[in-house]
């Protein structure tokens, strides 16, 4: 419509706004074609606050892709714009992504930079919302770096934000309450104003009947007439009433589903806050990304929950000469599946880092005990059987060896274009089995370009294609195998690519997580 109107600045609005719900959907590809178009047209005209909102919606795609160049690029574009037309909230915006996009360059210090500007901004200008991206930006670079006295600084500053929003929102959920409770009032005043207007208009009905009926009480058949007129306007006036307190019993029914509605919809959000927050606690405990790369240099992590939290999740640390590294499915998804999933986390941080245990199969075997124990797991009928399946190793660089443990699952080797299946034990960490069954370890002599993948049973058990089949551990291997020549970076991408296209529209059934290290 406003191509045909001539609306331009509209067309290009129009245009940004489909990039950005394209960008929604995961589809970065149409939502680069039409942030461009925006961005040339807002050109044409000279719109320069509509170049600077497009070039960083430009920057967002290409952060989420990993492109941070290119990234890198468009906010500096986009600050430069808003620089120019002062436009201090959307550079206190810009320069916060500017930040986000330096951090995972592990630009550290130009991060930091970013962030500090970004905060001091939104603080001045008081934009609560948008001032809690930077301080949640500063705490989680000095936490990975280690830095704690700062990490814990920002912390207490997103959480003492955070509050202040939250009261915020409650003062105006009191004030649309009352806004509504005044509505209702004027609605029954309304209804009773207009009940007193009938009932004026009858009388002067019934009046004016009892008027014709003395007129004409002489004759009989226009008597029995007015009777009939009387009993039938009396019938209607009962109905009258009696719709008259359907239509107050409606009203006050509908009244009560749209409190209960409004509940509903604050019960809703009160959870949805609650899982993300958990969600940001789960990332907190992940070994980070830069901390693995740092011990693993050659190493890949495909990492895809279902839903907001996981079940799955990966860990590693470094120990002198020994470099362990592991990934777990837990039971379920979602929630249950993140509770398990810290319980494993803190559990190998509790075997390997304070009790500085070195055999694979023993630190299984100490940590599903402590699953047993902590879910009171006897084998009884109708008690807990959650657990996790896992895959252990320990890498010793000088001894160029791989001690392996699996719980279910297997370990993957690549080498010379052949790959090499070790199974785990069949059986999983946790829930009792009837029977004391111990783990077992396994030696692996390896070599350099040696590639090694851990991975949970999300992406084999994934239905998709075609035909909407599983994916299967066969085609997995396969796919491993094609894949391996290529840079780290690359499968990684490759991975990601593999399994979205295998999905389509299809659900996702799992969390999906994929570790891959080259010797």
């Amino acid at each position: 419509i406003r191509e045909e109107i001539g609306n331009v600045k509209g067309v290009a609005e129009c245009y940004n706004n489909l990039g950005s719900l394209y960008f929604a959907q995961n589809d970065n590809l149409t939502a680069l074609d039409y942030h461009h178009k925006s961005l040339k047209i807002k050109k044409e005209i000279g719109f320069i606050k509509g170049e600077a909102i497009s070039l960083y919606h430009l920057g967002d795609v290409y952060l989420s892709v990993e492109d941070y160049h290119k990234a890198l690029n468009y906010y500096n574009s986009s600050l430069e714009k808003l620089k120019f037309i002062s436009n201090q909230k959307r550079i206190g915006v810009v320069l916060c992504k500017l930040g986000n996009c330096l951090h995972k360059m592990e630009k550290y210090q130009k991060a930091i930079q970013m962030y500090m500007e970004s905060e001091k901004i939104l603080d001045r200008l008081g934009y609560l919302n948008e001032l809690l991206k930077p301080i949640e930006g500063l705490y989680a670079l000095y936490k990975n770096n280690e830095t704690y006295p700062k990490a814990l600084e920002y912390h207490e500053k997103f959480i003492s934000i955070k509050d202040s929003l939250d009261k915020i929102d409650g003062i105006e959920k009191e004030k649309q309450r009352v806004i509504h409770e005044k509505y209702l009032l004027k609605i029954q005043s309304d209804s009773i104003v207009n009940a007193d207007n009938i009932k004026i208009q009858n009388e002067k009905v019934a009046a004016k009947n009892a008027e014709n009926d003395k007129l004409h009480q002489q004759k009989f058949f226009l008597f029995g007439l007015l009777s009939i007129s009387f009993v039938f306007g009396a019938f209607l006036f009962n109905r009258f009433r009696v719709t008259n307190r359907q239509k107050k019993l409606i009203e006050k029914q509908h009244f009560q589903l749209e409190e209960n509605h409004t509940k509903l919809e604050e019960a809703h959000n009160d959870i949805t806050d609650s899982i993300v927050y958990a969600k940001r606690i789960q990332d907190a405990t992940l070994t980070s990304l830069s901390y693995i790369h740092k011990i693993l240099p050659e190493s890949l992590i495909y990492y895809n929950p279902k839903d907001v939290v996981s079940g799955d999740f990966y860990w590693a640390y470094k120990n002198n000469d020994d470099v362990f590294f592991t990934v777990a499915d837990c039971t379920g998804h979602g929630v249950p599946g993140a509770f398990m999933s810290m319980i494993g986390n803190s559990l190998l941080n509790e075997m390997i880092v304070e009790n500085k245990m070195r055999e694979t199969n023993l630190i299984l075997d100490k940590i599903s005990e402590k699953v047993k124990k902590s879910l009171d797991q006897k084998g009884k009928s109708g008690e807990s059987r959650d657990g996790m399946d896992m895959v252990l190793c320990r890498y010793n660089s000088k001894q160029n060896e791989i001690m392996f443990t699996g719980a279910k699952n297997s370990l993957l080797l690549i080498r010379n274009g052949e790959i090499i299946e070790y199974k785990g034990d069949k059986r999983p960490i946790g829930y009792f089995l009837g029977q004391k069954i111990l783990f077992t370890s396994h030696k692996i002599q390896v070599q350099k370009n040696d590639l090694l993948f851990l991975y949970s049973d999300g992406f084999s058990d994934q239905f998709g294609g075609d035909k909407s089949k599983k994916y299967k551990l066969a085609n997995f291997k396969r796919f491993l195998l094609s894949i391996s020549d290529k840079n780290m970076d690359e499968q990684q991408q490759l991975i990601s690519d593999e399994f979205d296209n295998w999905k389509g529209n299809l659900e996702q059934l799992d969390d999906v997580c994929v570790m891959g290290v080259r010797v």
